[in-house]
């Protein structure tokens, strides 16, 4: 077994403010991509 770094040896450890701030990034982007969905239905007609 080999004690290498999966990704980015020397990057820092995650802290739990980057950890929410990832989630905060994930969560605004599942918003717009719901809202381009729904402008997308609306212009091109309910099925």
């Amino acid at each position: 077994m080999a004690d290498e770094p999966w990704l980015n040896g020397t990057a820092p450890e995650p802290q739990p403010a980057d950890l929410a701030r990832g989630l905060a990034l994930y969560r605004r982007v599942m918003v717009m991509l719901a809202t381009l969905m729904a402008l997308i239905i609306l212009l091109n007609g309910l099925p």
